[in-house]
């Protein structure tokens, strides 16, 4: 995710998803819950994984979610 500018009056980003294609379905699902979450106005846009570069002094944050089933001990 890519911050691109911030107010107080929305939050302007790129998503980059490796996940799924980029498509109008899922940037509705971002923009539900990311304005959900944030309590803001959110405008949004999904790319492919490695479209966005990284700007000088930018920072790019990366999320990883594993979603294997933990290992018990016995």
């Amino acid at each position: 995710m890519i911050l691109d500018s911030w107010d107080m009056e929305m939050l302007e980003l790129k998503v980059e998803t490796v996940r799924k294609l980029p498509d109008p379905q899922y940037q509705r699902e971002i923009k539900s819950t990311l304005e959900s979450r944030l309590e803001i106005p959110v405008d949004v846009e999904v790319v492919s994984a490695g479209t966005i570069p990284m700007a000088p002094g930018g920072y790019k944050v990366i999320k990883v979610v594993d979603k294997r089933p933990k290992k018990t001990s016995l």
